[in-house]
């Protein structure tokens, strides 16, 4: 099964909360289950780790992770550009599950949006 994850924070942004945790670790599982994960985010990040963001796509414990550049930060929310509702479109509209974390962000409105389709 093809699954996307939509999430404003993730591996290793863990100081931002719960969120990037509890997604990680669904991801995990679902991928040593034999799902294929892709997972969205920013590339908000903790400052306490040495990860940096080089490039937009990465390979985390067999998850592909989309890290795409902020371009404002309100109340603890970040909002990615407009390259993730493009580049995003046809991956969400080929997968089985796309499971939206979060609450009002903007990559959950575009990522609703295929999903109905």
């Amino acid at each position: 099964m093809r699954i996307v994850q939509v999430v404003p924070h993730f591996y290793p942004a863990w100081s931002f909360g719960g969120i990037a945790r509890v997604v990680y670790e669904i991801s995990r599982e679902l991928v040593r289950r034999g799902h294929e994960v892709v997972v969205y985010t920013t590339n908000a990040l903790d400052p306490r780790t040495d990860f940096k963001v080089s490039k937009s796509e990465y390979d985390v414990e067999g998850m592909r992770v989309r890290y795409y550049g902020n371009i404002a930060r309100f109340g603890g929310l970040n909002f990615s550009s407009d390259i993730f509702a493009h580049s995003s479109r046809r991956e969400i509209l080929n997968s089985d599950i796309v499971h939206l974390h979060a609450f009002r962000t903007f990559q959950n409105v575009v990522a609703h949006y295929y999903s109905e389709r």
